[in-house]
């Protein structure tokens, strides 16, 4: 007994010694998986900020390249050039470009206004047509299915009254109706 117990013991203290490493490496494994896929989001994001700071940056030389040359030039023109008319042409220009922008938006929202009205509109048109057709189709198919059925139901109904009639007539005349076979007999 002692040292079946000691058997059991020493098989359920390396059970649970079997089991703590089995936890432990999923434990480190799980960290360890966790840890590269956060280092590696970390890693792309800064390769993306570093290019987009580095887009902007070449933007922003580009930039400071045309306002350099903007400057460079609007200060040989005035070198040149130095009358109160060249800046006055500037102003007036200007005016006339901004008076020029502001009508055409003005036009493109206007059009824009009137394609999207009319796009509504004939959405409008298009969608009433559908459901007029619809209720159409099927008020037609529901008024071919009622007509089938009311010809049919008098068809069935003349039938039988044709048969009772004819019922009728042979049980209250049948000499009348027994005449022609009694004329031949004869002849």
């Amino acid at each position: 007994h002692v040292v079946m117990m000691h058997v059991v013991m020493m098989h359920v203290v390396m059970m649970h010694v079997v089991m703590m490493h089995v936890v432990m490496m999923h434990v480190v494994m799980i960290h360890v998986v966790t840890i590269h896929v956060v280092m590696m989001h970390v890693v792309m994001m800064h390769v993306v900020m570093i290019h987009v700071v580095m887009i902007h940056v070449v933007i922003h030389v580009v930039m400071m390249h045309v306002v350099m040359m903007h400057v460079v030039m609007m200060h040989v023109v005035m070198i040149h050039v130095v009358t109160i008319h060249v800046v006055m042409m500037h102003v007036v220009m200007m005016h006339v470009v901004m008076i020029h922008v502001v009508m055409i938006h003005v036009v493109i929202h206007v059009v824009m206004m009137y394609v999207v009205m009319m796009h509504v509109v004939m959405m409008h048109v298009v969608m009433m047509h559908t459901v007029m057709m619809h209720v159409v189709l099927i008020h037609v198919v529901i008024i071919q299915k009622v007509m089938s059925h009311v010809t049919t139901a008098n068809h069935m109904f003349l039938t039988k009254l044709k048969h009772l009639v004819m019922a009728l007539m042979r049980v209250t005349f049948p000499q009348e109706l027994s005449i022609p076979p009694r004329r031949t007999s004869c002849s």
